[in-house]
């Protein structure tokens, strides 16, 4: 059977007996929908408060009107729209910002990135089963030569005089061109953990990615500078929750928030929920607006 193009979440295996471990399987349970539903519609990790609390509402019933997002808050796995750890949900709820799953671009592609695969995959397919590709021979059907016997071995005469001819000369090998390091690439490998004198390189699969992040830094800026990447590295640090892990892709995924170390300057809130008036807005109208029908079971 072949496998179907579909997108899938990463979750750890252990979930249930660490972060899971302390919250009810209403909140396991959330927390399984929050993760599917931003990768389904490609929102890089990040819910606004309609899209929670239609995820919320069809588990008030089984939790006994209890909150299972309260869990998820206090867990430290839904943080505010900045990255950061909500310390009043009180006044977070007040303020109607989104809110973010913890450790989304540890696992997970950026939407652009998924999106350029995508891309790259439907051209891949029409140039080797689209109308117009060459070569795709009807089913079963026998391939004749239209070559003469004299053709061929016209051809081979050919092929042998050109191997003695080669053969015969003498020909001296040129010395490899030197290759000049690529300073970006270094510095993003140095947030790798590599070493900047390269005595410690990365595989291949390592590489792919340091370059997949020099590619989105780049179409972001233009230029850039390995000095600016280093800063926004330690910028990274002080944006983002205490103990995240700064790497390549992260960086990227985070480049211009980044540019400064000043959290309020960073953090990107979202308040188009919110009337001119102030007041929260009909749920109920959110919900039916946002035509959203999540499954009741976990999938």
């Amino acid at each position: 059977m072949a496998k179907q193009d579909r997108l899938w979440i990463a979750v750890d295996v252990d979930f249930w007996e660490t972060d899971g471990a302390d919250i009810t399987a209403e909140a396991q349970s959330l927390w399984l929908k929050c993760l599917a539903f931003s990768k389904k519609h490609l929102t890089n990790g990040s819910l606004t408060r309609g899209q929670l609390e239609v995820l919320v509402s069809p588990l008030l019933l089984r939790s006994n009107g209890n909150d299972p997002s309260d869990e998820l808050i206090a867990a430290g796995l839904l943080l505010d729209a900045d990255g950061s750890y909500i310390e009043d949900r009180k006044a977070w709820r007040s303020t109607f910002s989104p809110c973010t799953l913890r450790g989304w671009f540890d696992w997970n592609d950026s939407a652009e990135i998924i999106a350029a695969k995508s891309a790259r995959g439907r051209e891949a397919a029409e140039v080797r089963w689209g109308k117009d590709a060459k070569g795709n021979a009807k089913p079963n059907a026998r391939v004749q030569s239209t070559e003469s016997r004299e053709q061929k071995n016209l051809k081979t005469e050919k092929k042998l005089e050109l191997k003695k001819i080669s053969t015969n000369s003498i020909a001296t090998p040129s010395a490899p061109r030197a290759r000049g390091r690529d300073l970006i690439f270094d510095a993003l490998a140095e947030i790798e953990g590599f070493a900047e004198n390269g005595s410690t390189k990365p595989n291949k699969a390592e590489a792919a990615k340091i370059a997949t992040a020099k590619k989105l830094i780049l179409e972001s800026d233009g230029a850039v500078a390995p000095a600016e990447i280093r800063r926004r590295a330690e910028n990274y640090t002080k944006v983002m929750p205490p103990g995240t892990l700064v790497t390549a892709m992260a960086l990227a995924s985070n480049w211009v928030r980044c540019a400064s170390r000043d959290r309020s300057r960073s953090q990107a809130v979202d308040n188009s929920e919110v009337d001119s008036s102030g007041k929260e807005p009909n749920w109920d109208e959110v919900r039916a607006a946002a035509a959203i029908d999540p499954p009741e079971e976990v999938w």
